[in-house]
């Protein structure tokens, strides 16, 4: 009894605020193995459980709740030093873009639709306390590396101002790979021209080090080398009195945390379920490609695909097949789709193309030919179709929001749906006629 209760206390721990009983059990249910579960029946209870420890170690919060709303209390915690870096999900019928967006704006890391899947909840969870996890190494990294940096160095090098070496220990010979007759030089040059052949960048990395020898102050920067390796260097004058003698620059090795960093932006960005690019990032990538092709003048197409009668597979054969039904349909994207383009998945059973340069018969064929693959794989044993709408730059009023292509796209589906499914429309301009 006594370690199941040491286990228990080691359980990260999840508040849980809803005003629905229901919903707080449903929740509790589905987290109760893996987490501690605290509760809190409106914003008020949960605000007086956050002004002082032990807080929760991650937030599930209902908008709608009388008295003080999910978003005020999401507002009241992040502005809290001490609780503004707990995540925070959103778990509610509340659910339009708008709503959507401005909780994310306020500081929340994700955002659940009401009703819930248990497995998808499960999810979300599991993730975000990864990347947490991720991130509170990352931040551990970052503060060893400043303690590191302002004690011993990793790699260390003293010169004058004439450019001798003065001083110099093995951490920076083994990480420079510095061979006996530069050793043995002892001139500052000699080691510059060594370095620089190893690094990715070394036009940049040489003006930079012509800006540090003549600064006065510190200067820190970061260096990349041709063999993917990372260090961090840090450079400071030497005075004595007013008199500048030379300098000292201290190099530490950080590839790993760098390492992290990348790991913990892509899943930023990722959908943990299927590996495609999030909902988040389909709206960076969107402005993006709009500018690049708007600047050169090139179509861009978007195709918005739903997997037709999606809510029957789930509710017939479980959770657990439609997944796998989503992540088949992502897998046959990957492999269909040019590399060029870039595939999401936008929520629940829908997914989205972005097509750079592709002008309308491309993206009709393209969009087609998918169709009729998914229509003719075997997902599971089971016959799944989809229907796409698809929507072009060159439809978008000049003054349009990037966001548009999508809205448009969307009308689309919703007319290949309405239509009967498993087919591709292409949205059409009332009128035929574009809005100047």
């Amino acid at each position: 009894m006594a370690e199941n209760i040491l286990q228990k206390a080691q359980q990260p721990s999840i508040l849980i605020v809803d005003d629905e009983p229901q919903n707080i059990h449903l929740l509790g249910q589905c987290l109760k193995d893996k987490y501690q579960i605290l509760i809190a029946t409106s914003g008020q209870q949960a605000i007086e459980k956050m002004s002082s420890p032990p807080y929760p170690d991650m937030i599930l919060l209902d908008i709608v709740m009388p008295e003080i709303n999910g978003f005020d209390v999401c507002r009241k915690i992040k502005n809290s030093a001490e609780t503004k870096d707990i995540p925070i999900i959103f778990v509610s019928a509340k659910n339009s873009d708008t709503d959507e967006a401005k909780g994310l704006e306020l500081g929340a890391v994700d955002f659940i639709s009401k009703p819930f899947s248990p497995t998808i909840v499960q999810a979300r969870v599991k993730t975000h306390f990864s990347l947490q996890n991720q991130k509170q190494i990352i931040q551990q990294s970052e503060a060893l590396l400043k303690i590191t940096l302002e004690s011993t160095k990793d790699g260390m090098i003293v010169f004058d101002k004439n450019g001798t070496v003065l001083e110099l220990n093995q951490n920076f010979v083994t990480m420079w790979q510095l061979p006996e007759d530069i050793l043995l030089d002892k001139k500052v040059d000699k080691i510059i021209e060594h370095g620089l052949k190893q690094l990715a960048d070394p036009e940049t990395a040489l003006v930079k080090i012509q800006e540090l020898l003549s600064s006065d102050t510190i200067e820190t920067d970061i260096l990349t080398f041709k063999d993917e390796r990372v260090f961090s260097r840090y450079s400071a004058p030497l005075f004595q009195g007013k008199i500048k003698l030379g300098r000292v620059a201290c190099y530490t090795d950080i590839t790993e945390q760098k390492t992290l960093e990348s790991q913990l932006r892509k899943l930023s960005i990722t959908d943990p379920l299927t590996g495609l690019y999030n909902r988040r990032k389909l709206h960076e990538i969107i402005d993006d490609e709009l500018q690049r092709a708007q600047r050169y003048q090139q179509e861009i197409s978007l195709l918005m695909i739903d997997i037709d009668h999606f809510k029957h597979f789930n509710d017939q054969y479980g959770h657990e097949r439609g997944d796998h039904i989503l992540q088949n349909v992502a897998a046959a994207m990957k492999k269909h789709f040019r590399n060029v383009d870039w595939c999401c998945r936008f929520g629940g059973e829908e997914f989205c193309v972005i097509l750079p340069d592709s002008d309308l018969p491309g993206t009709v064929d393209a969009a087609e030919r998918f169709r009729q693959l998914i229509d003719d794989m075997d997902c599971d044993g089971l016959h799944v179709t989809i229907s796409i709408g698809a929507a072009m730059l060159s439809n978008l009023n000049k003054s349009a929001a990037p966001e548009e292509l999508i809205t448009q796209a969307d009308k689309a589906l919703y007319k290949a749906k309405a239509a009967g499914r498993n087919q591709v429309q292409l949205y059409s301009i009332p009128n035929q006629q574009v809005a100047e």
